[in-house]
């Protein structure tokens, strides 16, 4: 049986619990389906969340699969929602088992009923990679980092650097919206992306503060027994009727 535990000072962390939580989902992560899920909702069960909320990040994989199988974004686009309609369907019933309130709010509903606030925040971001050296750091950290866990070696293809600065300056731009909307702590099975933590850490003024507001918990899933098989998602296409809305309501 798979168990979830915070890292770090259990004071530390414990500050960070407010009434809102958010559980963002990366689609091929193993720690975020099976016995990885089951654990993390049964954490958040443990910890007096008021409410909940499961972000489901399928669309913003539209970059990493346009990049490795040179389609176009919006082929790209229509592979990742089908990949989110599969993760959905085997993950719901765990995601039933949570205590408190909770929807699931996809990708694509920040890009399309927040467009307009998600085109400045990318905006604002694209200019502090040229203004802010210490934030642009902080990308390319986090690009070199997603290589070494991916390949081995720190990227030195300029198109794959510039897919994955593309996938972090959405990423950011988005969750500036999702916690100006509901404030909430964060809980992630890994550690805290390095861009994330520059806004956190040091507050930026001439940045959205949104993420800056919020906490960060670390995760660590010990005892799964995950399966690779699970890892990987299908892009067969899955019945009309079993397709997944954008938002949820809250249950």
């Amino acid at each position: 049986m798979a168990i979830a535990k915070a890292a770090g000072a259990k004071k530390a962390w414990q500050r960070l619990i407010g009434k809102t939580g958010y559980m963002g989902i990366s689609l091929h992560s193993r720690n975020h389906q099976g016995e990885g899920l089951e654990a993390m909702v049964d954490w958040a069960n443990q910890q007096g969340f008021k409410r909940f909320r499961i972000g489901l990040s399928d669309t913003l994989n539209r970059f990493n699969y346009a990049q490795e199988r040179g389609i176009p974004l919006q082929q790209a686009f229509a592979i990742s929602t089908l990949a989110g309609d599969k993760w959905l369907e085997q993950n719901l019933p765990i995601l039933d088992n949570l205590s408190m309130p909770y929807d699931v709010v996809r990708w694509s509903h920040w890009l399309t009923d927040h467009a307009q606030e998600v085109e400045e925040n990318r905006r604002i971001f694209n200019s502090a990679l040229e203004t802010d050296p210490e934030f642009r750091q902080s990308i390319m950290e986090d690009v070199h980092a997603f290589s070494l866990r991916k390949n081995g070696h720190p990227e030195t293809d300029t198109a794959k650097i510039n897919t994955s600065i593309k996938y972090l300056i959405e990423e950011l731009a988005v969750y500036s919206v999702i916690l100006k909307e509901l404030p909430a702590t964060t809980i992630y099975p890994g550690k805290q992306l390095n861009c994330f933590a520059y806004l956190r850490d040091n507050k930026p003024s001439h940045l959205p503060s949104a993420i800056s507001n919020t906490g960060f918990i670390r995760l660590a899933i010990h005892g799964t027994q995950a399966d690779e098989r699970h890892s990987s998602f299908s892009a067969q296409p899955i019945a009309a009727n079993q397709k997944q809305p954008l938002v949820s309501a809250l249950k």
